[in-house]
């Protein structure tokens, strides 16, 4: 809970949060793709790290919503694909 505790405090927003998860996926999917593999694997596990604080965020800032789950969802399997 420390480094949620730590994005609740910056003011990241659960939303804010699965985002940057998605952005990272993007650019990992796009350093593999330019030839980088390492870079790739890099932003994809930081990408999940963001992706695991989202969901720790909401609860811990009381702001889950339904349409935040359902971002996140999407979101994830975006990133997968």
């Amino acid at each position: 809970q420390g480094p949620a505790r730590v994005c609740l405090r910056l003011g990241f927003t659960p939303n804010r949060l699965t985002l940057i998860a998605f952005l990272l996926a993007a650019l990992a999917a796009g350093a593999v793709a330019w030839g980088k593999p390492l870079a790739g694997i890099f932003l994809w596990w930081l990408g999940r790290l963001f992706d695991a604080l989202d969901g720790v965020v909401a609860r811990l800032g009381n702001s889950s919503t339904p349409f935040g789950a359902f971002m996140d969802l999407t979101l994830d399997m975006l990133s997968y694909c």
